[in-house]
């Protein structure tokens, strides 16, 4: 359904966008980003085919970087894929638990990880993701500095598995979206379509009864919905909706003639394939 020669992720080796990756598109070079911003700009720019970020995580909620980076990018949602997430803590070799201080970790991973930092009354810093919080842990040398990663992380930097399984939830899941500059084509051919849309209502609380009216009336189900505060201004939310059905289907498309006469601000992020969260296996 799309071109995917080339993959533009964020972090490094072992990092839970990269495993997404490799799930996803085995066959495709990867490219590693130090940000989400240069994820999307590599994919903006035509560097990269397509791009894989996380979106939301069963524990943490929404990744808000991603919220606030989609609207304005011109990029397309064209796919999903839901990845396990186990974390560890990991260290320098010979290091225990009693040893470590301070954990290091992407601000999602820490948040999934609260219980356990919380009552073994450990410090955290944020990084800008799993493995390069991992690799600043291995450069430093320090027994009192450990990481949050996946096990497979500990070996790429030569470390030491401290603690499995710290997630607070045994069932931790993220899902990812594939971004792409050009949205799906036969649409029609997909068995499970999923469609996602974000817009802008102002200050005004009226007008999300009229937007969201449109849905029951013509019987279409909202799987996701996720409201946020733009990082400009506090007088107005945005709102993101993943519903069933595409744009092929007339209902839809009077729901979307709706939006764009309701909203300040209405952005398609098109129809793609549902990824089914049980049909994954387990990543070890």
């Amino acid at each position: 359904m799309y071109n995917c020669q080339s993959v533009a992720y964020l972090g490094g080796p072992g990092s839970y966008s990269h495993m997404g990756c490799q799930m996803k598109f085995p066959e495709a070079k990867l490219v590693s980003y130090p940000t989400f911003a240069d994820t999307f700009n590599a994919v903006q720019t035509g560097e990269c085919d397509v791009g894989l970020v996380p979106i939301e995580n069963a524990i943490a909620g929404r990744v808000a970087d991603v919220h606030q980076l989609l609207p304005n990018s011109g990029l397309y949602i064209v796919g999903e894929l839901f990845v396990p997430i186990n974390h560890c803590l990991l260290g320098q070799k010979g290091a225990t638990l009693a040893d470590v201080f301070e954990v290091h970790s992407h601000v999602q991973a820490l948040s999934q990880c609260g219980v356990f930092l919380t009552s073994h009354g450990l410090t955290t810093q944020t990084a800008l993701d799993t493995s390069t919080a991992a690799e600043m842990v291995a450069r430093d040398g320090s027994l009192t500095l450990a990481a949050i990663a996946h096990r497979s992380v500990a070996e790429v930097y030569g470390l030491s598995i401290i603690a499995e399984g710290i997630e607070d939830f045994e069932k931790n899941v993220t899902r990812f979206v594939v971004l792409s500059r050009e949205r799906c084509v036969r649409i029609n051919c997909f068995d499970q379509p999923i469609t996602t849309i974000s817009f802008d209502l102002g200050g005004s609380a009226s007008k999300l009864h009229d937007a969201l009216g449109g849905f029951a009336e013509n019987e279409i189900n909202i799987t996701r919905i996720e409201s946020y505060i733009s990082r400009l201004t506090f007088t107005s939310s945005s709102f993101m909706v993943d519903f069933e059905g595409s744009t092929d289907d007339v209902r839809v498309r009077r729901i979307l003639e709706r939006l764009g006469t309701v909203a300040n601000q209405f952005h398609l992020f098109g129809t793609y394939e549902r990824a089914l969260s049980q049909s994954f296996s387990e990543v070890e």
